[in-house]
């Protein structure tokens, strides 16, 4: 059974802990309302931190995001393709696409090109420090065992001699 004194420790280091997460709580709700504030002076809204973390991080599909404009639409049937991922029997036996595309609405009528004619600007890969590969070895050749008594060293059957 626990002495006074050890129950009487254990009190303490509860209350230390105790002490320590009602400082960590009081500091986060500082920082809370410093936020808020900062929000309101620069006219922020919650909604606007989401749309924006979403947007720029890449990761994940924000609420309310819309599938890619069609590219591609079937001159017959009417159905569309979005260029993304396998391409319908369609425009997958098409080795021109041209055909296929889609006008983009031009809001100022400046540029007729449409969607899928521009050129997308290509990432650079980084430059990688070239090692040197070392050149491949040769086997060398192994000298063949030596047979053991009583066997044929060339490894070939014998062949019987013929009865006369």
């Amino acid at each position: 059974m626990a002495t006074l004194k050890e129950i009487q420790a254990r009190i303490r280091k509860l209350a230390e802990k105790a002490d320590a997460v009602i400082k960590k709580q009081e500091e986060s709700q500082k920082a809370i309302r410093n936020i808020k504030e900062m929000m309101r002076a620069y006219g922020i809204s919650v909604d606007d931190l989401h749309r924006q973390g979403r947007g720029d991080s890449g990761r994940g599909r924000s609420i309310g995001k819309e599938s890619p404009a069609a590219r591609y639409r079937d001159p017959i049937s009417g159905t569309e393709w979005s260029g993304r991922g396998r391409p319908p029997k369609w425009i997958a036996e098409a080795s021109d696409r041209t055909p296929f595309l889609v006008e983009e609405p031009s809001s100022s009528g400046a540029s007729s090109r449409t969607r899928a004619t521009r050129k997308k600007a290509k990432k650079t890969p980084p430059v990688v420090e070239a090692r040197k590969i070392p050149p491949k070895k040769t086997p060398v050749p192994r000298k063949p065992d030596p047979a053991p008594p009583g066997r044929n060293p060339s490894n070939k059957p014998k062949q019987d001699m013929p009865r006369s």
